[in-house]
């Protein structure tokens, strides 16, 4: 069991690793809980709650929802959008799908 363990810790540990240009859901989550994003005080999650209303972001294309992400960075938020390219946006985006199962594979 303890082996099992370890190496589950390896893999997961190897897959942050690969994913190198930092984007992960790991990252993700903390920027969707993360009250840096705007000027207000305010979190992703303060309005969506364990993914709440969020159960269409499943249909959006990254890009769409990339653009989403950033109007309500900057009008909930009142932040500044993040570069669409950027590993933030991108790790939103793969948060927040992780969140609704249909995205889930």
């Amino acid at each position: 069991m303890k082996r099992i363990v370890i190496i589950l810790y390896m893999l997961a540990a190897g897959s942050q690793a690969m994913a190198g240009n930092g984007v992960s859901t790991i990252r993700g989550k903390e920027l969707f809980s993360s009250k840096s994003l705007g000027t207000n005080g305010k979190s992703c999650s303060l309005c969506h709650p364990d993914g709440k209303g969020l159960t269409k972001a499943a249909a959006y294309d990254e890009g769409e929802l990339g653009e989403i992400i950033n109007q309500c960075i900057k009008n909930p938020l009142q932040g500044k959008a993040l570069d669409p390219a950027s590993a933030e946006i991108r790790s939103l985006v793969m948060y927040i799908k992780s969140l609704v199962p249909s995205a889930r594979h």
